[in-house]
């Protein structure tokens, strides 16, 4: 599947008019206007570049369906329609949307079942699962489609005994309650295997290319040509992605946060709170269908606290380097920062968080369902249900319906689950890992200590490679790297005695 022109667009505080009211009084009538206004919306066009008025009169429509960016993520699976109408017909000619029958349905899903990558075609672009989502959302707009705007005599969409063009039947989910409509052309569901929680090996492995992307030889010459000869901001580049990256797994190992959630999370928000005796985080919490994500404190040690103010000086710094090339670019909320081109210093979207980190996995040597960002909020969920099980002092024989949910509850309160519902597979999957972070306090206590020597030693190689030590004795270096290396011993040493 050849990467095609994007067809939707993201826009942010749109305003538009919500009702009007009337006023009459002394001869004279007056109005007055309402409006709203969308935190997000999606504008979607055809491949000609003309708005695609019957699909953003539907979003629109239904934005109060819609929170974040879940209108973005419903565009484009509408977006496979459109596609379709455009030139996905046998005889390639475009169709409207009142124009499509059952036979339209099993092309499009055919398609949408057999699109391969053009760089390995034995893979697919799109799981089963996938396609009956998209599917999902295309029947959804035909229903709407076919009650506010469809004026043929005959229904559009419906069951076999309305003698529509589109036959589905509406069924029930037994498991989540939700309806769906289904269809004689789509595809079985996938029973997919578990996200396990990602190892300590895989970790390491992902942090070693980022320690090796901050070297400047190992950027292929495409990567350096977008900069052509700025220099400067190429070194700033640089630094900034390997701080942004440092601080991407720091949050996702440590916090075990939604990506979503660390995508949005607030500057000001925690430029104060991790500055206090009892340092803490704020995190945004998704997921409950509110425009404004009510936020949650996760508290952190000062060593945490430390490296969560060094990536906001490189932050600053970066920032500072985009504003010199965009005197219209002012500063804002946003923790993370974009390094796309066109959008340097902007917010960064969730999807580029995602595909960065797809981008240090494949360089890794990890491809596939098995290697994203989701597995470290796994991890964290498995080892917090591990650790509170233990604290409870019982055998597994001895425990309770009521103690798990003692040990559910707390973990909710770190991770922003709005109930324990969804947390009770992770209660079997600690005690299928019994044993490999045995005993729990102690094997915790090393891991974060071993992260942190790891994180102080490549702070330490690059605040060498910047240092001009050609004119410097040997042994002068060596008591560089001593010093600074017995500073760091020091420090975990104190840590150790403090707890």
């Amino acid at each position: 599947m050849r990467r095609s022109e994007q067809l939707v667009s993201k826009l942010t505080d749109v305003k538009l008019p919500d009702s009007a009211q009337y006023f009459s009084g002394g001869g004279n009538t007056t109005h007055r206007v309402h409006y709203q206004t969308l935190p997000v919306a999606a504008f979607v066009r055809w491949p000609s570049n003309k708005p695609c008025m019957a699909i953003n009169t539907y979003l629109l429509d239904q934005a109060h369906r819609w929170t974040g960016d879940s209108v973005i993520t419903e565009a484009n699976k509408l977006v496979q329609l459109v596609r379709y109408c455009t030139h996905g017909r046998a005889d390639r000619r475009a169709c409207d949307f009142g124009d499509l029958s059952d036979n339209d349905v099993a092309r499009l899903i055919n398609k949408l079942c057999t699109d391969a990558y053009v760089n390995d075609v034995s893979q697919r672009v799109r799981n089963n699962n996938t396609v009956r989502a998209i599917m999902q959302s295309c029947f959804r707009f035909l229903h709407w489609y076919q009650d506010t705007l469809y004026m043929k005599p005959f229904p559009l969409i419906g069951d076999r005994k309305s003698g529509a063009a589109i036959t589905v039947m509406q069924k029930v989910n037994p498991h989540s309650n939700r309806s769906y409509f289904d269809h004689r052309y789509l595809p079985p569901t996938n029973t997919q295997d578990p996200k396990l929680p990602i190892s300590n090996t895989m970790i390491e492995e992902i942090e070693a290319v980022v320690e090796e992307l901050y070297d400047a030889e190992n950027y292929p010459e495409p990567a350096r040509r977008r900069f052509g000869r700025d220099y400067v901001l190429f070194d700033a580049y640089r630094v900034y992605m390997t701080a942004r990256r440092d601080f991407m797994l720091m949050m996702m190992e440590r916090t075990g946060l939604r990506p979503s959630e660390l995508a949005t999370m607030s500057l000001a928000d925690n430029l104060c709170s991790t500055k206090g005796q009892r340092p803490y985080l704020v995190l945004p919490t998704l997921k409950r269908r509110r425009l404004n994500p009510p936020p949650r404190h996760f508290h952190i040690n000062n060593d945490l606290a430390l490296r969560v103010r060094i990536y906001m000086r490189a932050r600053s710094i970066w920032l500072e380097t985009c504003q010199e090339r965009n005197p219209e670019l002012t500063d804002h909320d946003a923790m993370l920062l974009s390094t796309e081109p066109g959008k340097y210093g902007h917010a960064i979207a969730n999807t580029a968080l995602e595909k960065d980190f797809e981008k240090l996995c494949l360089r890794a040597g990890y491809k596939g369902a098995q290697s994203c960002l989701s597995m470290f909020r796994h991890r964290f969920i498995t080892l917090e249900v591990r650790l509170h099980l233990k604290e409870l002092g019982k055998g597994k024989t001895e425990l309770n319906k009521q103690d798990y949910r003692i040990v559910l509850e707390k973990v909710k309160e770190k991770t922003g689950h709005k109930s324990i519902d969804s947390l009770w597979h992770y209660i079997d999957l600690a005690y299928e890992m019994d044993g490999v972070w045995d005993p729990v306090r102690q094997a915790e206590e090393q891991m974060l200590a071993a992260d942190q020597l790891r994180y102080e030693l490549r702070h330490l190689r690059r605040e060498w490679r910047h240092k001009n030590t050609s004119e410097m004795m040997p042994e002068q270096v060596i008591d560089l790297v001593v010093d600074r290396l017995g500073g760091i011993i020091n420090k975990g040493i104190r840590g150790r005695l403090a707890k």
